[in-house]
């Protein structure tokens, strides 16, 4: 049933007969009708009858053959054919593909977007997609589609610091998402307590007094947190949360009842079970049952995903052996005394702990480089014995690192040394830092003064003597392989990534582009562009601090400087240039110092993996060894490789160590990929619906003036023999409005005539575009009739032997939670009615052939001879009703169905 209110046609949801008022719950247009921020609310209830207009059924005006004056029987049916064409684009592309946007979406983003808003169950949920799979652009869209359903919904996204600019950028540039930062420094403009959609710091939010602030800013309808393997909760059962953590658990207490959680990471797990599953708790109904939290888990990685076309979309690694590179005896011997400074003897429990992490940091920063080595030791001093510039030794550390981080090489030792002191004097919890500084918990250990400045004073002439420059020399040597290509450089410490920086620039005359800790958004964003860019720098080194959520995929070629210890940060690492838009086979080298323990570790460990998993085809190793290596536990793993500073054998108790981690770690990634991948599997099983965008180019084209055009061309890329090869795509233009318009996916690639004309993409989501859509919806004039001749049809595509009338409906389905309506899903539905009786379901292909066969089939000018079925009517009664009719689980769910009779077409054979 359908009346008119305010203007515009609405479908009767409900109607209520109060002692003889009677009045209606009605519902507005399909939501791809409007615009995101447009006026009409979806659902509004106790609506007075008498404020209303009854609009005629298909059916009831068919039997009623009637056209006003000034209108005739094919002008009435060509609109019907119009409103039916409409309604066909927008019920069958439920994922979106016809859509236009500034940046490419690919089948695996719309599809998960769509998985997630059709299914109640996901209110809360994990993406757990692999590094590289456009998770910014996954919330970006889902965002877009919350706020298509209710144009008021407020959304808080928090990402760590780094991040937040780059959310913000892809958000506003690419998604039309206008929002607002609130993070430290002069990009900030949010109000919490206002603004609808804001992009935060997470470490400002946890800081001091700002995460009651943050909590009490809500209530938030939906929650993203980006990178959420930083919430943390040691606790066997919960209840030893760090500050990301209570701050986002009081932020879904405060949820209205129907509030999204979206968590995101490409490495949810982190190789601890305790961590991992107080996360799913947070996705369970009550907070505490992880195993409720199990469906709402989506884990997919990039072998397992398509393109529109079935292509893959990531091409494969060449990950080598590390080149391990002998610095003399001098650094061995030295690295070792390193080891030997943190003495643990007679230490037990925390204290014990905590000087096992401070040795495994002083280790990995000495094993980097030694100029990090000799930076730690020196901070180390200053900190833990107070050294000052009075100390002899320290002068000369101080002037031996010199430049530092960045600054002059003349700079005045007394204002380096005021740096030092403000870097290792910042008071801030760890969750504050910006991912280069050192997290060190030495609580009262005093190193010994004596061994240490032996050890610095070692430091200072390894750097005289110029050991470390054999580690950069191999690093040259790889890069003049490379044939002039780009290039991505990774290493832990800043120290290393300002000395390979400068010996960089004096080897190729470059300035390399650089990413540390302590740049702020806009300069970290200005170096990525800047190394983007095709005649920009050659070389990009950068710290921990770009390891998560920059795009670097100009580059196929990453060199690791140094092994961080936890192994899944090396898969952040690879992640930057493995991602959508990478052409060629990525190829990883990693350069390590000989002596050091990380090469025995990793080649222990692919010996390990190489024996578990002998049943895997090889090029599967790669991907595999980053994907059980980031389930093993890197406590466990500081453990074995902090235990000593001599080399790591397979024979020793800790090779045997390692051995077990591994085949644990292979078990569990298993056991994980068993249980969350059923998510994937349905998402990619989703139907993506019958239109295409032919359909769309012949819409505009039959109903409303736009004309066709020749082809334009865009580059596009498929693989052959593991690289990306350009090929010349042709897309169909149609012209509208003195503007050419391409009427395909092109991947979001320029296409352009033979003339050299750009062609602008063509949507559904186009504002022109779908005001013509909401046109064949709202007109005063009779559109829901139509009379066709089908006898010049492929009879294969339509067989029909006598006349029939189909009867169309467009089906909303709606859900209310907590008072709340938004729109599920939209379908097309078609009855056949052969005129001597009976009826038939239509549906899918059969569908979509029928839906282009009336539109290609001639109208009849004069259809009063048709002998019309007379119990048209009460058919369409019937099926309506059970159109409409819920079961069970749809109570339950909240769901409901709203009911378009959406036209009538008598077609004669």
């Amino acid at each position: 049933m359908l009346v008119k209110y305010s203007g515009f046609p609405k479908a009767v949801l409900r109607t209520v007969d109060d002692f003889g008022f009677i009045s209606y719950d009605l519902v507005g247009l399909p939501r791809r009708l409007l615009e995101s921020r447009g006026a009409q609310t979806l659902v509004e209830t106790s609506i007075d009858k008498r404020r209303t207009n009854d609009i005629h059924t298909p059916a009831t005006q068919l039997l009623s053959f009637k056209h006003s004056e000034d209108d005739n029987w094919l002008a009435q049916s060509t609109r019907s054919l119009s409103r039916l064409y409409a309604a066909f684009l927008i019920a069958e592309d439920p994922q979106r593909r016809l859509d236009v946007r500034k940046v490419s979406t690919l089948m695996h983003q719309v599809s998960l977007v769509q998985h997630i808003l059709q299914r109640p169950e996901l209110k809360k949920v994990l993406i757990g997609d692999e590094v590289g799979l456009g998770k910014t652009i996954e919330a970006g869209l889902l965002v877009r589609q919350i706020l298509e359903q209710d144009n008021r919904a407020r959304i808080l996204y928090l990402a760590p610091a780094r991040l937040v600019s780059n959310v913000s950028r892809e958000f506003r540039a690419n998604l039309d998402i206008d929002a607002r930062i609130w993070a430290s420094g002069s990009e900030s403009d949010a109000r919490l307590e206002d603004d609808k959609i804001v992009i935060a710091s997470i470490h400002k939010a946890v800081f001091g007094k700002n995460l009651s602030k943050v909590a009490k800013s809500g209530p938030w309808d939906v929650v993203i947190v980006d990178e959420c393997h930083h919430l943390s909760d040691w606790g066997v059962t919960g209840g030893q949360p760090n500050q990301s953590f209570k701050l986002v658990s009081q932020l879904v207490k405060n949820q209205p009842e129907d509030g999204r959680l979206i968590l995101m990471s490409g490495t949810p797990h982190q190789g601890n079970e305790v961590r991992f599953k107080n996360i799913l708790r947070l996705l369970s109904d009550d907070g505490k049952n992880f195993e409720n939290a199990a469906g709402r888990v989506i884990f997919r990685t990039k072998d397992r995903v398509k393109d529109w076309f079935g292509n893959p979309l990531f091409p494969p690694r060449d990950v080598r052996e590390p080149l391990v590179i002998d610095l003399g005896e001098n650094y061995k011997n030295w690295y070792s005394s390193v080891a030997n400074l943190y003495n643990s003897n007679g230490l037990k429990g925390v204290r014990l702990r905590a000087a096992g992490w401070a040795k495994g940091q002083a280790l990995q920063w000495a094993a980097s480089s030694v100029q990090a080595g000799l930076g730690f030791l020196t901070r180390l001093a200053m900190r833990r014995l107070g050294w000052d510039l009075e100390n002899e030794v320290l002068k000369q550390a101080i002037s031996s690192l010199r430049p530092y981080r960045g600054g002059p090489k003349n700079e005045p030792l007394e204002l380096l040394y005021q740096r030092l002191c403000k870097q290792i004097g910042k008071g801030l919890p760890s969750s504050y830092l910006q991912g280069d500084e050192e997290e060190v918990e030495e609580y009262d250990w005093i190193p010994d003064p004596i061994l240490l400045e032996k050890l610095i004073l070692e430091g200072i002439e390894l750097i005289r003597d110029e050991s470390s420059m054999a580690k950069w020399k191999a690093v040259f040597e790889l890069i003049d392989q490379l044939d002039g290509e780009k290039v991505v450089l990774f290493a832990q410490p800043v120290e290393t990534v300002t000395v390979v920086a400068a010996e960089l620039e004096k080897r190729y005359g470059c300035k390399p582009a650089l990413i540390i800790g302590n740049q702020d958004n806009g300069e970290r964003a200005s170096q990525v562009e800047s190394f983007q860019s095709p005649d920009g720098p050659r070389f990009l080194v950068s710290s921990k601090a770009g390891s998560e959520g920059l795009n670097m995929q100009c580059s196929r070629c990453l060199i690791h400087l140094d092994v961080p210890w936890n192994p899944m940060e090396l898969e952040q690492r690879v992640g930057r240039v493995h991602r959508f838009g990478s052409q060629k086979t990525i190829v990883v080298n990693t350069v390590v110092a000989d002596g050091s323990r990380e090469v025995d570790m990793y080649r222990i460990a692919r010996h390990k993996l190489s024996l578990v998993a002998q049943h895997l085809a090889p090029d599967q190793f790669e991907a595999l060894f980053s994907r059980v290596m980031s389930l093993v536990p890197p406590k466990e793993l500081e453990s074995i490789l902090g235990n000593s500073s001599n080399p790591l054998k397979p024979e020793s108790a800790d090779g045997h160590k390692l051995g077990r981690l591994v085949d644990e770690g292979y078990r569990n990634w298993s056991n994980f990929d068993d249980v969350y991948r059923v998510q994937a599997e349905q998402i990619r099983e989703s139907n993506p619906g019958e239109a295409t965008w032919e359909d769309v180019a012949t819409y505009l084209v039959k109903y409303h003036g736009a004309k066709p055009s020749a082809s334009a061309h865009f580059p596009s890329f498929r693989f052959s023999e593991d690289e990306i090869h350009s090929v010349r795509e042709e897309v169909p233009t149609i012209l509208f409005d003195g503007m050419s318009y391409s009427c395909g996916d092109t991947s979001g690639l320029r296409a352009v005539s033979a003339e050299g004309d750009v062609s602008t993409p063509l949507g559904l989501n186009l504002d022109w575009v779908r005001e013509k859509l909401k046109m064949t919806f709202v007109t005063e004039k009779r559109s829901d009739v139509a009379y066709v001749n089908l006898h010049s049809i492929d009879q294969n595509k339509v067989p029909l032997n006598e006349l029939t009338i189909y009867l169309f409906f467009l089906r909303q389905k709606l859900q209310v939670d907590s008072g709340r309506w938004s729109e599920n899903a939209t379908n097309l539905l078609a009855y056949a009615l052969p005129n001597k009786g009976g009826q038939e379901l239509i549906t899918g292909p059969q569908l979509s052939r029928l839906v282009r066969c009336l539109s290609k089939a001639s109208r009849i000018k004069d259809p009063s001879s048709l002998q019309i079925r007379q119990d048209l009517r009460d058919v369409e009664t019937v099926l309506f009703g059970e159109l409409r009719q819920l079961t069970q689980e749809d109570i339950e769910r909240g769901f409901r169905y709203a009911v378009w009779p959406l036209c009538a077409v008598v077609a004669v054979p």
